[in-house]
Order: structure tokens, then C-alpha cells, then sequence
């Protein structure tokens, strides 16, 4: 008896002590959905969480008062979406919401004490007898006391910002572009990279309240993807760049991969990557990328599943000769697409991935990949985690929602790694 006791006393304990790894802070408004799509942090710890968020509820009555009178929504309201920003101290509480471009990626840059923030804006675009509705990237420079200054790109077609850098006044922004003339009959994108610079800009002739960027520099890949393309979170090396684009081909029901470099205004595709890639998953046609990891241009590490499959991911690294070595298989509980990896600074993994009991654990992995513990944060996998961030302290955000008919839901977690 005074075993079992002492058995469910080191339970509890052993709980609790869990438990306190993890706090959870929410993010939700009475007839609104909620998406926060990244986190940046000031010197002081202050937070400016970017998003996007939309109405759920017709009737103006049905929804927070204060975020109707924020976004000036009033009355009937149809899915009407838009950007948000948030402003919260170190303990994430709310300190000021205001509206705005939907933001993909924040960066507070300490030397001028602004946050820079890269967001997308649906414009209304005429080219030559076609008029019609696409993404335009804005980049917005946003101060504590929430001074803003906004830079649009404008181009011709649909382009959607996925992530940016800045390098003194300079940005290199990667995007989702469709520049196809017949893109209603035939949808297809390719990654571009655009380079302007913060100096650089002019006042737009129809709209003179708009500040239009003097474009530097732009290439695309040269592969046409029939459907989306997803770009991966992009690593600079030194003066390089280096991503992969991702595309399940609706043709021929195949997923397409590719890695490129961008160095000195010029694209290259590193053209052995997909060969590679499929001779490590098992010459697969539904390999799917999670995660691209550099330390030097003579390292690569991937994490990868093969899509529609629960079987395993596969993560493997290889020098930039691709000499082969086998991977390591991760074995799955769930489907892998929402999966995210992030490198720590102490040299290990984190893995956000789910469990046998269909909810989210954190996965810590030593640099060999081995593991070193499960945390679960018993949130179910009906959510989507939508970026994890390594913070100050050994601790980790992630950033979890979900949004179906059912259940509207936003918040931050959590991990205290200490």
C-alpha cells in the first residue's frame, strides 16, 4: 500500500512539475477568429503579435464591441477579414490592439526601436484590359507608441509575401507569385525574390497617400508549379540565402521539390537536391518537406514525411556535395503536415509533432537526433500550430489556432526548457 502511494505521489508530482513548464495565453474575441502568425520581442520583453483575423458572426451584436469599434465593423458582417496587431508586456498582457495589413513575420530592429513587419494587402489591380483582385507585399515600420509607416510592392499579378530580411536598409523579401495572364484557367506560382530598399520610394499617381517601393531587383524560379507552392522558412548564410519550394503538381499527383541559393542578386537551384530527396525517402513521389536547417553552406539538414502517410519522418543531413547517408526515421502518431522543427541555440531540436493520443508534444532531440524527452501540451491535433519561436531564457513559443464550425480558437504556449 505505502508503495502505491509513494508510486502516485512521484505521478503527481512528476505532473505538476510538467505542468509548470507550460503556460498558455489566449487570444480570442466574441464572434471573431483569431490568427497570429508570428511574435517579436523589444529589449524591454514587450510582444507585438501579428496576425489576421475575420468575423464569424453576421450580426453586429453577436460580436466584441471593442474589436468592432477597433476595425470600425459595423452592422451585418460577412467573413470580413483583415490584419491585427498586438501589443502586450513580457507576460503577454494586452496592452493595445489596433488593425492592419495582415502581417506574415515581425522583426523589432533594436537600433532604430521600431518593429518591421511583413504583411500582405488585397488590392485591386487593372493590367491592361483585366481588372482584378490579387496579394501585394507591404512592409511596415511600426513604433512602441505605434507610430506606422507602410511601403507597398506593386506588381501586376499576385504576389504573397512568405518572409523577409533586413540587412541595414535594405530587404529581401520571398514570395508565392502567379503571374500567369490566364491564372483563372490556369493557376500556377513560382517563388520570387525582390530586393528594395526602406530609402528608396516614390508616392503612387492614383493613390498619393501610398508609398510604392522602387524596386531594386526581382527573379523568380524558373519552374512553373501548377497549384500552390510552399516555400519553406528561408536560412541566410553569411550573404546567402538558401530555401526549398514544395508542390503537390494536380496533374500528375506528385509532389515537385527544389533548393536554391540566392547570392549576389542572382538564383541558382541546387539541381541534385531532388534526386536526393527522393533516394532518402524511399524514391517517394509524395515527399513533403517540414524543415530546412543550416549552420554553414557545407551543412544541410532537412526534416521531411512522405505525404498521406503515418508511418514515419525522415531527417537526415548531408554536406553540399550530397554525399548520402542514411536518415533517421522518426515514427509518426498522426499526419505530418503541420509538423514544425526549430534548431535551439544550445544545438538541440525541437519537434512539434503528434502523439499517440492525438494531441501536441514538444520532442527535444540532442544533435544526433536522439531523444531526449516528450513534453505534452495536450492541445489537441485538431489545431494548428502555426510557428514555434525559440524565446529569451530557454523557453519556446508556439503559436497554436483553429478555426471550424465548431470552435473558434487562439493562443501562445509556453515551454519553459529550464
Amino acid at each position: 500500500m505505502k508503495r502505491l502511494t509513494f508510486i502516485l505521489l512521484c505521478f503527481i508530482l512528476l505532473n505538476s512539475k510538467i505542468e509548470s513548464q507550460i503556460s498558455t495565453h489566449f487570444f480570442n474575441y466574441k464572434g471573431y477568429s483569431t490568427c497570429i502568425n508570428d511574435d517579436a520581442v523589444d529589449e524591454n520583453g514587450n510582444h507585438l503579435l501579428v496576425g489576421e483575423i475575420h468575423t464569424t458572426e453576421v450580426e453586429e451584436e453577436d460580436r466584441d464591441t471593442s474589436i468592432n469599434r477597433i476595425f470600425n465593423i459595423k452592422g451585418k458582417s460577412y467573413d470580413n477579414e483583415t490584419g491585427i496587431l498586438i501589443f502586450t508586456d513580457k507576460n503577454y498582457k494586452v496592452l493595445q490592439i489596433r488593425n492592419s495589413f495582415i502581417g506574415k513575420k515581425v522583426i523589432y530592429d533594436s537600433k532604430t526601436k521600431e518593429f518591421i513587419i511583413g504583411s500582405l494587402f488585397f488590392d485591386y489591380i487593372k493590367v491592361g484590359e483585366k481588372s482584378f483582385s490579387a496579394w501585394q507585399p507591404v512592409i511596415v515600420k511600426i513604433k512602441i507608441d505605434f507610430y506606422v509607416k507602410s511601403f507597398f510592392v506593386v506588381k501586376a499579378y499576385s504576389c504573397i509575401l512568405t518572409d523577409f530580411f533586413l540587412e541595414k536598409d535594405e530587404v529581401t523579401i520571398f514570395t508565392r507569385s502567379n503571374n500567369n495572364t490566364d491564372f483563372l484557367e490556369n493557376y500556377s506560382e513560382k517563388a520570387e525574390v525582390i530586393k528594395v530598399s526602406l530609402t528608396k520610394f516614390h508616392r503612387d499617381s492614383l493613390r498619393p497617400w501610398v508609398n510604392v517601393f522602387d524596386e531594386k531587383f526581382s527573379v523568380q524560379t524558373a519552374h512553373n508549379e501548377i497549384g500552390r507552392v510552399e516555400i519553406s522558412a528561408v536560412q541566410k548564410i553569411e550573404n546567402d540565402y538558401y530555401f526549398t519550394t514544395s508542390n503537390l503538381n494536380q496533374s500528375t499527383l506528385k509532389n515537385e521539390n527544389h533548393l536554391y541559393r540566392f547570392e549576389k542578386d542572382s538564383l541558382h537551384e541546387i539541381t541534385f537536391f531532388p534526386e536526393y530527396l527522393k533516394y532518402q525517402t524511399d524514391n517517394s513521389d509524395w515527399a513533403n518537406i517540414n524543415g530546412l536547417i543550416m549552420k554553414s553552406k557545407d551543412e544541410f539538414t532537412f526534416l521531411t514525411h512522405i505525404g498521406a502517410s503515418k508511418k514515419a519522418m525522415y531527417f537526415f543531413k548531408t554536406d553540399k556535395n550530397f554525399n548520402y547517408s542514411k536518415p533517421l526515421e522518426i515514427p509518426l502518431k498522426d499526419y505530418a503536415d503541420y509538423n514544425k522543427i526549430i534548431e535551439l541555440s544550445d544545438g538541440n531540436y525541437l519537434v512539434v509533432a503528434a502523439n499517440e493520443f492525438e494531441k501536441w508534444s514538444y520532442f527535444l532531440y540532442n544533435s544526433k537526433m536522439e531523444i531526449i524527452k516528450e513534453i505534452d501540451s495536450k492541445i489537441s491535433s485538431d489545431y494548428y500550430p502555426t510557428k514555434v519561436i525559440e524565446q529569451a531564457n530557454k523557453s519556446i513559443s508556439c503559436l497554436f489556432y483553429v478555426d471550424n464550425t465548431n470552435k473558434k480558437d487562439c493562443f501562445i504556449q509556453i515551454l519553459n526548457l529550464k
